[in-house]
């Protein structure tokens, strides 16, 4: 059924002009992971709508921009650190409050995980990443949240709605991690 969404695959999306001239490109940063994710965020902050059309149909190669051979660490390690540049650069910070419980959990199984599959380093890595990068994605923050349009009520009740949804994202990219890790790139050691 066609709706409202927080979000689209940049793959599979078709945008306005006027988005990129309101809250800018791709943030290249992100290197080909959770950019499209980012640039909706941004969008939502500013009032921009995303349609989800189920009659559209797209196909994605996956790993077709980055290889999958090359993507096992170098994607993990994107989707680790970008997870967590996305939420400084974007989240109000109202909402780090109440969703921050949920960000804890969500680390700690994610750090569990990775312990448990032997890319505990990967994961560490990313965060440091972080940490080196916050200069920059504060700066990005301030500019980002004094442009934001819509409210903290009005923006918690677009993820609420959309949580469902995030939860199935996130299990398909869990999905792709796992698959990423059977590949026949040697785990890190």
């Amino acid at each position: 059924m066609p709706g409202w969404v927080f979000g689209a695959c940049a793959a599979a999306a078709v945008y306005r002009r006027e988005l990129f001239d309101a809250v800018g490109n791709l943030d290249e940063e992100f290197q080909a992971t959770m950019e499209d994710l980012d640039l909706s965020f941004r969008a939502q902050l500013q009032g921009f709508k995303c349609r989800y059309v189920p009659t559209a149909i797209l196909y994605h190669k996956l790993g077709a921009t980055i290889g999958v051979g090359f993507a096992q660490h170098a994607q993990q390690l994107r989707m680790h650190r970008n997870l967590w540049l996305l939420r400084i650069k974007n989240l109000p910070g109202a909402l780090w409050l109440r969703y921050l419980p949920q960000m804890l959990v969500g680390e700690a199984a994610i750090l569990v995980r990775a312990a448990a599959t032997g890319r505990l380093s990967v994961a560490m890595r990313a965060r440091l990443e972080v940490l080196q990068r916050l200069n920059t994605t504060l700066t990005k923050r301030r500019a980002i949240q004094a442009r934001r349009v819509i409210s903290v009520r009005e923006l918690d009740a677009i993820i609420a709605r959309d949580w469902f949804v995030q939860r199935r994202t996130e299990k398909r990219l869990e999905a792709e991690v796992r698959l990423l890790e059977t590949s026949s790139v040697p785990s890190e050691s």
